[in-house]
């Protein structure tokens, strides 16, 4: 339909409307012809070459967004770790001149160095989300066992654990377990659950520790008597920024980041991890990393 055609068409329309008070008399038998072919008279091409345009700028500025946050996320986190050097060196000069019977300067030693601990971590965390999301982690690979690595995360996590009065049961084989994987990134998923198991179990409670071998996977298992996950969170418990409802006594906060850092870097070590949980019924966390042999790791260290 040309341009005269559709001027025609509407000029009809309006001159037609004259007759029923000003107003347009929509039925079907009277305008659903010229309607339908003032309709089709909108070129296709142009529409689809609009909404392409569109859906294209669109995608473009959503990726220039995501850019942008991932950069303020990282200068938001070297920025808030730059002070944390000088306070560390304070606390320990603190600690050099205070005397025997001081009390009250060893307490504020004690929480300045248990609070900035607490910032080191979650500013570690997000800056380790940041290199994940714009792919510029990097392991460093070796031979490793991981009844080793365990052991380290859990005196890591052991000050959190002991201040919530949790009992902590840790099994781990009699045999070695070996992995070809970053010790540290490892260790970090370790105190990551360990410390997610505590934080959202209530005082007093049970945290076990499990470390096994099942077939040519290395299985690490955390569980809790904790306050579990609803169902509605639990797909989406390894998101970014996804964190479970906590009562205010629960004063251990975050950025809801810990656990989305572990499916990552458990995921860089071509592994995966699960979760399960029934809501007041606590958690269970199990990793699953693939293994070699003790054969090779042997040859390997030789």
């Amino acid at each position: 339909m040309d341009q005269s055609h559709i001027r025609a068409t509407t000029s009809h329309l309006v001159s037609s409307s004259k007759h029923h008070a000003g107003r347009f008399d929509l039925q079907p038998d009277v305008y659903g012809g010229m309607l339908a072919n003032l309709a089709g008279a909108s070129s296709t091409p142009d529409i689809s070459e609009h909404l392409e345009w569109e859906a294209k700028a669109q995608t473009a500025a959503l990726l220039d967004l995501q850019r942008r946050k991932d950069e303020f996320l990282a200068m938001v986190s070297h920025e808030l770790r730059n002070p944390l050097a000088p306070i560390v060196n304070a606390v320990q000069l603190l600690r050099l001149t205070q005397g025997e019977d001081n009390a009250i300067q060893e307490k504020a030693c004690a929480i300045i160095e248990r609070q900035v601990g607490r910032l080191k971590r979650l500013v570690d965390d997000l800056l380790d989300v940041t290199r994940i999301t714009a792919d510029r982690m990097q392991l460093r690979r070796e031979w490793v066992v991981v009844d080793d690595i365990a052991a380290q995360a859990v005196e890591t996590a052991r000050p959190l654990i002991e201040q919530r009065k949790h009992d902590l049961t840790v099994s781990v084989p009699s045999h070695p377990i070996w992995l070809y994987g970053d010790a540290d990134r490892l260790e970090q998923v370790i105190v990551n659950l360990l410390n997610n198991a505590a934080k959202y179990t209530d005082e007093g409670g049970h945290i076990s520790l499990t470390v096994q071998q099942s077939d040519d996977e290395c299985v690490i298992r955390v569980e809790d008597t904790g306050v579990g996950i609803a169902p509605d969170l639990l797909p989406r418990i390894f998101e970014m920024f996804t964190q479970g409802t906590r009562s205010l006594d629960h004063s251990q906060g975050g950025l809801g980041i810990g656990l989305c850092l572990v499916q990552r870097l458990v995921k860089l070590h071509g592994g995966v991890v699960d979760a399960h949980s029934l809501l007041g019924q606590g958690s269970e966390l199990v990793v699953r990393l693939p293994l070699v042999s003790t054969v090779t790791a042997l040859r390997a260290t030789a």
